[in-house]
């Protein structure tokens, strides 16, 4: 009866082996391979991680851009600006040669001349866009464009403001080539 019980049981057993084993390796190559969902939700965050990337190198490549941009147009103004500032003494020579010359009628044909040489200085230092340096008598002295020469008393002029401009300043875009040099109430 041993042998008997025994056979059915193994053919139980080999019956109930032969139907279970092929569900669990199913199983586990279903766990191992990705569904196709699976599949594109990988791969769309990589082409969102790699667009994202594709981006940001492109900015950083349009900021490099601009700063070398601004980095040049500085470098320009800064060599335009020394060459240029070699100008400057002789307009202010100019400006002195003209300034003797004001009341003097039998020079009006020389002070003419240098007026208009002094025109022309302007005009090209301007074509450069070198700017004068704002600086009248009566305005609040600035030492950020300013230069004080000297102090002295007033009594037209409240302390703090420009007497007289001595020699103008001149200025670069925002880089000042030579501050306006000036009196000073005190």
């Amino acid at each position: 009866m041993l042998d008997g019980e025994q056979s059915v049981s193994d053919s139980n057993v080999e019956a109930a082996a032969g139907t279970e084993a092929p569900p669990v390796a199913e199983e586990t190559q279903a766990a191992a391979e990705p569904t196709l969902e699976e599949q594109l939700a990988v791969a769309k965050a990589q082409a969102a991680e790699n667009f994202d990337g594709k981006m940001r190198a492109l900015a950083e490549f349009q900021n490099y851009k601009r700063r070398m941009e601004r980095e040049l147009q500085q470098a320009r103004q800064y060599a335009a600006g020394s060459a240029l500032s070699r100008v400057i003494p002789v307009l202010d020579d100019l400006d002195l040669a003209l300034g003797s010359l004001n009341g003097k009628s039998d020079s009006s044909a020389w002070q003419a001349g240098v007026s208009l040489v002094q025109r022309k200085f302007r005009a090209a230092i301007e074509a450069e866009d070198i700017k004068l340096v704002g600086a009248e008598p009566g305005q609040l002295f600035d030492p950020a464009v300013h230069e004080a020469i000297v102090q002295e008393d007033s009594k037209e002029f409240a302390a703090g403001t420009i007497i007289a401009v001595v020699r103008h300043g001149y200025q670069l875009g925002e880089r000042i080539l030579r501050p306006a040099q000036v009196r000073v109430a005190k």
